[in-house]
């Protein structure tokens, strides 16, 4: 079974070395040419390691358009290779971002009766 995903890019994130590399290991392929924008799919075989890894590793942590399909894709087929610690940062929730404050506000609720 063949996972696959299309979704849009800048054009600058489809010439970038990490989305040229990724079309030269046949996970990436352009669906939709355009000036500004241009459709991208990624296909991959759940059951094929390799291309799992290969894809994982191309993971940045630039927080491009790319690094968030491609970490999406890898953290829906993390669970299936639960033994292999080099997905581990694709199974962790993303934490979330503490507030402006730390302080506790209290509001004092009363009950109102019709009495």
């Amino acid at each position: 079974m063949l996972m696959r995903r299309e979704f849009d890019l800048p054009v600058g994130e489809v010439e970038s070395d990490v989305a040229q590399g990724l079309m030269d290991a046949g996970l990436l392929e352009v669906i939709e040419p355009g000036d500004e924008v241009i459709g991208v799919a990624i296909s991959i075989d759940p059951e094929d390691f390799d291309r799992i890894l290969l894809l994982a590793r191309s993971c940045g942590l630039n927080e491009t358009m790319l690094d968030g399909e491609i970490y999406e894709i890898v953290a829906d087929l993390a669970p299936l290779y639960r033994g292999h610690p080099v997905l581990d940062r694709f199974r962790r929730t993303p934490q979330v971002a503490p507030g402006e404050t730390d302080d506790v506000i209290d509001l004092e609720i009363e009950e109102l009766s019709d009495r």
